[in-house]
């Protein structure tokens, strides 16, 4: 699955109608010189893991198999932009309690797979465009909203002309 330095991350990717509503928000929001992400590529990101050796990759999938955290719904319910990184996103008013005990399950296991986590403020969101223009934090309305029931280990930096990121595993939460 991974080859010598291939950079993985783990994340929750969306289904419809979530995917749909994220494309309607793309085309609404992502104005010239904007790149948008790829449709099949919008996703929230767990936990980056960056350049992965392959003999972490057994350790990797165990650890993920034996997370235990019950399924929870997502709403996203605002849309902005960062200067730095320089995206749009989307995301939800306030972190659910069930996607941040997975993102610490997910943090402990990396440690215990020799594996150091990013060290920053975990801020949930979907990046629907890079380097667009400002825009002010806005509630969403009427936004579907996302039942996760699943998380992914993904791949990033495809040759891939369409979309860039790869699932190579998937896990139900538990219910």
């Amino acid at each position: 699955m991974a080859s010598q330095g291939q950079r993985l991350f783990f994340a929750l990717w969306p289904e419809a109608p979530v995917s749909e509503a994220l494309v309607a928000l793309q085309q609404r929001h992502a104005q010239s010189p904007a790149r948008p992400s790829h449709p099949l590529d919008l996703h929230l990101t767990l936990a980056f893991l960056g350049a992965v050796a392959p003999q972490h990759l057994p350790c990797l999938l165990e650890m993920a198999a034996a997370i235990r955290t019950p399924p929870f719904v997502l709403e996203l319910s605002r849309i902005g932009s960062w200067r730095k990184p320089n995206i749009l996103w989307a995301g939800p008013a306030a972190t659910p309690a069930p996607l941040l005990e997975l993102v610490n399950a997910l943090n402990h296991g990396l440690r215990g797979c020799g594996l150091t986590p990013e060290d920053r403020a975990y801020r949930p969101h979907v990046t629907l465009a890079r380097k667009g223009a400002a825009l002010e934090r806005q509630t969403l309305e009427g936004f579907p909203r996302w039942p996760v029931t699943e998380f992914v280990l993904a791949s990033s930096g495809g040759a891939s002309s369409a979309n860039r990121y790869r699932v190579l595993k998937k896990w139900s939460l538990d219910s």
